[in-house]
């Protein structure tokens, strides 16, 4: 029994060794989950400021989205009215244009009456000038 005592001995220190050395590498196993912890950490550290960076670029897109869609419905607007002004005076310039041609119209209508008219003015004139001056005819005397 004291071999069985002495061999139990050293089975309990080559046990108890083992153990501190399971607890070493525990240990050390620990570190090394917290180191990569903490690796951890930083790059999720990183990824926050990125996402501040990347909620700070989108709160710009959303201003610039809005700056733009407000140009572009005022330059609609503009646009619009600068057709509506342009088909005003379109209009304006048919108006114009009917109008004078109406007025060209009733111009050459009366210019052909009147040169009607001097016309039989000229041939009465030219009667009464041939009829002067053909031989034996009377004048009167004033």
């Amino acid at each position: 029994m004291a071999e069985d005592d002495a061999t139990m001995r050293e089975y309990e220190m080559s046990m108890e060794e083992e153990i501190k050395l399971l607890v070493k590498k525990v240990d050390s196993l620990d570190k090394r989950f917290d180191a990569v912890d903490d690796k951890f950490v930083a790059i999720d550290k990183k990824f926050d400021a990125m996402d501040q960076k990347f909620d700070a670029m989108d709160q710009k897109f959303d201003t610039l989205d809005k700056n733009v869609t407000s140009k572009f419905g005022q330059i609609m607007v503009r646009l619009d009215e600068t057709h509506a002004v342009a088909k005003l005076g379109l209009e304006g310039l048919e108006g114009l244009r009917e109008s004078m041609d109406a007025k060209f119209e009733a111009a050459t209508k009366n210019s052909a009456d009147q040169m009607g008219l001097l016309k039989s003015v000229l041939v009465h004139v030219r009667q009464r000038v041939d009829a002067s001056d053909r031989p034996g005819t009377r004048r009167r005397k004033s």
